[in-house]
């Protein structure tokens, strides 16, 4: 049948009962047993009280699961153990949303012999006895992913959906669609977990909002995310990014005396120029994402996938395949998490960070075994961050802002006070290594010596106290309504999509077989192309030159077509393109937007409406390029739509 995806049965075992009358002491132990097999440590404990009370909560599965700790604190066995001491036949779905996450995962099944199997959009059949699914988060949204779950769950007990590292939603809902869709994947009734150990208290209703979770039916575990064997180190500001590079050459040279064969090095960079530069320096792997790699629909996007986890496993291993040391790897954010390499000794930013949230990310990769590490930042700019007042600052751009160029005090206190709404300061425990402040001593610091601050406490939402009943997980059935809610934000959505591309279309149709700018001037509009209209030949060059020059943000380019600039919507409006003649209205859109800039008339009306002003076309086409604040797909198509409208009075 074509367009059936079929699930090829295999022999699943039968499904293991256990007694519903279980202690919770029985289930901690069999709990214990697991943790002991699977990390091969016959002594191993709960690293915390609270990853135990995670774990017991998520396996009862009558509540959604939100956890809130430290990198390194054990949330992994959150996400593993629950799904492991359930029924034979249980499968997990684990949603991530970076590939360096998913290459982590398949390591660490791989290395705890953990059946598993990776979801891709031509899957049809799942591996026998996986108890785990790894699905990029971007495939979420494919037409094919909810018709293989459905039909999983013929087979399997999907019991819950794990997503780990959930503050990233907060953060690129503006450049990553799907993130903005994460409240339409409770697809069957099952429990949602969520992972991170960057959540400021602040934005811990929005994450719950992006994932359609409801405060009563939801229990949050928070714990201290301070990581006391990192040693905080803000360099003073560089005069150019050039000597940016000279103090971290001096840096690495001094880490390598003294660096153990198992040790490795971290250099993050705000921008792929800086990355590529030092990439080149020392003849090391640069980490990055392109805008296709979000994309699975993408010709390229399985190549792309294997050369990220090629890059990731030769640091991890520390050689090349030519066999030359391989200590140093150079990364943006897309590395940001998913790294969980025990011995990276130093993580160096070069160049100023601008998010505070992300920023905690990265320099958490350092010292996964516990063992002191260093976390150097090289700042060079000093501007200040561009922020609403009025939007939630989930970013944290302004603390960011302030660690780098405002602190004085304790730089693990700024840290700390971001995450957990509280800080604490190096100097409250003997076991914190001293950031660079707090390594002078001065009078300040003898200030805090003499202030009693009480460390962050295990915080939930009102249904607080673990609830220490007597009987196995529950059957799903607790998240029914939610479900039903799930699907029906999705409905919405793509009524609002198809009515979307309905009005372009409609709009786009207006100038088929015309041209866009004699149209727009009233001229005939015969069947020719741009390049032969008689009344746009002296503005051709100017054109060409100032279409070529709206560069959307590296990770906005998927929204539009690069050369059209009509707007995807997931491939219903416009499909990927390799070259400019693949398009169907090359030149409808951008002329229509040019010529409304044009002409004085126009011009003024648009600024009006757009609630903004022009002083060039140079400024106009930054504007078109920006991403929009008021809800538009881009600038560019909302004047596009905003003329035709104006001008035929249609949709």
């Amino acid at each position: 049948m074509k367009g059936a995806i079929f699930i090829k049965l295999m022999n699943i075992p039968a499904k293991t009962i256990y007694p519903l009358q279980e202690s919770e002491e029985a289930l901690e132990a069999r709990a214990l047993g697991l943790l002991r097999r699977y990390t091969a440590k016959p002594n191993a404990q709960w690293t915390s009280n609270l990853q135990w009370q995670a774990i017991a909560q998520v396996y009862q599965r009558e509540e959604d699961i939100i956890v809130i700790t430290a990198t390194g604190s054990g949330k992994t066995m959150v996400a593993i153990l629950p799904t492991l001491l359930g029924e034979d036949n249980e499968l997990a779905l684990i949603v991530l949303p970076l590939n360096s996450l998913i290459t982590d995962y398949k390591r660490k099944f791989d290395a705890m012999k953990i059946p598993y199997d990776v979801y891709s959009t031509n899957k049809t059949f799942i591996k026998p006895y996986a108890k785990f699914l790894l699905i990029s988060a971007d495939v979420t949204i494919s037409s094919q992913w909810p018709q293989f779950l459905v039909m999983l769950a013929d087979t399997y007990d999907i019991s819950r959906l794990i997503f780990d590292e959930s503050h990233i939603p907060t953060i690129s809902t503006n450049y990553r669609r799907v993130m903005s869709l994460l409240d339409q994947l409770r697809i069957l009734s099952m429990q949602i977990v969520l992972l991170t150990g960057t959540c400021p208290p602040s934005s811990e209703a929005r994450m719950m909002e992006l994932f359609g979770l409801q405060p009563a039916s939801t229990v949050i575990f928070r714990g201290c995310t301070d990581r006391p064997e990192l040693e905080y180190i803000r360099m003073k500001k560089a005069s150019s990014v050039t000597k940016a590079m000279e103090d971290l050459n001096r840096i690495i040279q001094r880490q390598r005396r003294t660096a153990g064969p198992d040790e490795r090095i971290m250099v993050f960079v705000p921008f792929i120029d800086n990355g590529t530069a030092v990439a080149s320096k020392y003849n090391c792997d640069f980490y990055h994402s392109k805008p296709t790699d979000h994309d699975p629909e993408h010709k390229d996007y399985l190549k792309q996938l294997q050369e990220k986890e090629r890059m990731y496993n030769s640091w991890y291993q520390g050689w090349k395949p030519d066999g030359t040391q391989n200590d140093v790897i150079v990364a943006t954010t897309a590395l940001s998490a998913g790294n969980d390499y025990p011995s990276v000794r130093l993580v160096v930013h070069l160049n100023t960070p601008y998010e505070m949230t992300t920023y905690v990310q990265e320099v958490s990769r350092a010292g996964r075994d516990g063992k002191p590490a260093k976390c150097i930042l090289i700042p060079v700019n000093s501007k200040p961050p561009k922020q609403n007042a009025a939007e939630p600052d989930h970013k944290g751009l302004q603390p960011m802002h302030d660690y780098v160029f405002i602190e004085e005090d304790c730089l693990r206190y700024a840290i700390t006070n971001h995450s957990d709404g509280k800080g604490v300061y190096c100097h409250h425990d003997q076991k914190r290594q001293k950031c660079s402040l707090c390594a002078i001593q001065n009078p300040a610091a003898e200030k805090f010596l003499s202030r009693k601050i009480s460390p962050p406490t295990l915080a939930t939402s009102s249904n607080s106290s673990l609830k220490r009943k007597r009987h196995g997980p529950g059957d799903g059935s607790a998240f029914t309504a939610l479900m039903e809610a799930a699907k029906d934000r999705k409905a919405k959505r793509e009524g609002e999509n198809i009515e979307y591309v309905a009005m372009f279309e409609m709009a786009l149709a207006l100038f088929n077989s015309s041209c866009a700018y004699c149209l727009m001037k009233n001229a005939s509009a015969g069947p020719h192309t741009l390049t032969a209209c008689p009344k746009f030949g002296q503005l051709w060059e100017q054109y060409k030159e100032w279409k070529n020059s709206i560069r959307y943000p590296e990770k906005f380019l998927n929204k539009s077509c690069f050369y059209c600039h009509i707007p995807r919507i997931g491939n219903l409006l416009h499909e990927n393109v390799g070259k400019p003649s693949d398009c169907v209205h090359p030149d409808v859109v951008p002329v229509v937007a040019f010529g409304v800039f044009l002409d004085r008339g126009l011009h003024s009306e648009a600024a009006a409406h757009f609630e903004t002003t022009w002083k060039s076309l140079r400024d106009y086409g930054k504007w078109l390029a920006m991403p929009p604040t008021d809800g538009s797909l881009t600038h560019i198509s909302a004047v596009f739509l905003w003329y035709t409208k104006r001008q035929f009075n249609v949709y």
